[in-house]
C-alpha cells in the first residue's frame, strides 16, 4: 500500500515538471553561457557566447550578443529550465525509490503490527 501523501508528492512534482516544460524551450545538456571580452581602440566589450560542447566532443560558442539582449536572456532562462528539471528528476527518482521500499517492507510492517494485536 502506497501512502496517499507520497502519490500526491508524485503527481505535484509530474505538474511542476509540465509546468516548466511549457514555459519554453529547455537548453540541451552539455551547454552554459559564458562571457568574452573583445578589445578594440582601446575600448573593451563585453559580449555572452553559448558554449556548447558536440557529439564528437568538439565545442562551439557562437555570440549571443551583449549581455541582458533577448537572445541571451532566452538562453538563462532556458538553461534555467533545464536545471529546475533536472532537480524535479532527482526528486522523482528519490520519491520512487521511497515508494518502491514502503510496498517492499510493507509485510515487516503488517507482521509487526499483527503480532502486537495477538497480546
Amino acid at each position: 500500500m502506497i501512502s496517499d501523501h507520497l502519490q500526491a508528492e508524485r503527481l505535484r512534482l509530474q505538474q511542476l515538471e509540465d509546468a516548466v516544460r511549457s514555459r519554453g524551450r529547455v537548453a540541451p545538456a552539455k551547454c552554459w553561457l559564458a562571457e568574452s571580452h573583445e578589445t578594440k581602440n582601446f575600448k573593451t566589450y563585453t559580449y555572452i557566447r553559448l558554449v556548447m560542447e558536440k557529439k564528437n566532443g568538439k565545442i562551439s560558442s557562437p555570440s549571443l550578443g551583449r549581455p541582458g539582449n533577448v537572445r541571451h536572456r532566452e538562453w538563462q532562462a532556458a538553461i534555467a529550465r533545464r536545471e529546475a528539471l533536472n532537480e524535479i528528476n532527482q526528486q522523482a527518482t528519490m520519491l520512487g525509490e521511497l515508494i518502491q521500499r514502503q510496498e517492499n517492507r510493507q509485510e515487516c510492517i503488517d507482521k509487526a503490527v499483527r503480532l502486537d494485536s495477538m497480546e
